[in-house]
């Protein structure tokens, strides 16, 4: 075999043992740190859509405090006077601040007054677990301590829906006790309320009840697996998809939401087109030393 043949096979060889090194580097070390900066982002993601959620009903409590907070709803939880439910919680009420619920309640969880409304449609609406005449002692919405500034806020769910709900003690305007009832707003966690917080986030994301029928098959098996793993779960829907969930809870064990966030695979398509350019370039590089090194040994044979 001729000296420049053999050169030529080494060179072929170290090459090809370059080759595979490249590529073995790529597919152990570059892509998984695409993949973990992937998942990275994406629970970024989700956890601005739980802090748009957590934000929406913070505002809820305080707005709902701002009622409670005050001598005309102090006066009537007392006297009971309808003047009052005329003059102030009216439909425009609801309409104007996006409230599908308003319950007022004395100590004792007797109902003093309450309606629930479908915004959409504007009819009135029932719900068996909201009872027309009293709420046990024990019910969610009257766990207050005897903080006359306590609060119970969260997300309740119901047959209609997950519902974001608040109940503060009705209090006197200088924020004086002591208390004499309860008032409770709440808002239903509806399509066209997580459009409205899909367009805050600039994430496409939805809820689950946990307890909602209407949960993908996929969806439900991951929600239990959160259950017994607490954490952010992430799901490669598709190339171009990245579905990522996790668990926001509710203010009962079956008022815990499952939550859904679609990631565009921006980061995964950039790391693919990056990583075959490389391995083009390095064939590429290769085949061209080849080439150079092959017509030297040529030259230098004559």
């Amino acid at each position: 075999m001729k000296l420049k043949t053999k050169i030529l096979g080494v060179l072929l060889a170290i090459l090809l043992l370059y080759g595979i090194l490249s590529y073995g580097i790529e597919c152990f070390v570059v892509f998984p740190s695409f993949v973990l900066q992937e998942r990275l982002e994406a629970e970024k993601d989700l956890n601005r859509c739980l802090e748009a959620l957590r934000r929406e009903i913070h505002y809820l409590d305080e707005f709902v405090h701002d009622w409670a907070a005050w001598d005309d709803a102090y006066a009537f939880v007392q006297n009971t006077n309808m003047d009052f439910i005329r003059s102030n919680l009216v439909r425009t009420t609801f309409i104007d601040n996006r409230l599908n619920l308003i319950m007022l309640l004395d100590l004792d969880g007797r109902v003093l007054w309450e309606k629930m409304f479908d915004l959409r449609t504007g009819l009135e609406l029932n719900s068996t677990q909201f009872p027309d005449d009293r709420f046990p002692l024990s019910h969610v919405f009257m766990a207050h301590t005897k903080d006359i500034e306590s609060s119970v806020a969260g997300v309740y769910g119901t047959e209609k829906g997950p519902l974001l709900v608040a109940s503060r003690p009705v209090i006197r305007s200088l924020h004086q006790g002591p208390a004499k009832g309860y008032l409770i707003m709440g808002r239903f966690l509806n399509e066209a309320y997580m459009k409205i917080l899909t367009d805050q986030t600039k994430v496409d994301h939805r809820y689950w009840l946990s307890q909602d029928p209407s949960i993908p098959a996929e969806s439900r098996s991951i929600f239990e697996r959160l259950q017994k793993n607490p954490g952010p779960m992430f799901e490669e829907q598709d190339k171009s998809r990245l579905f990522v969930y996790n668990v926001f809870k509710g203010l009962t064990s079956s008022s815990d939401l499952i939550i859904r966030a679609e990631i565009p695979r921006q980061i995964m398509k950039y790391a693919k087109n990056t990583m075959f350019l490389v391995l083009i370039s390095t064939v590429l590089a290769g085949f061209t030393l080849l080439f150079v090194m092959f017509f030297f040994i040529e030259s230098g044979g004559d």
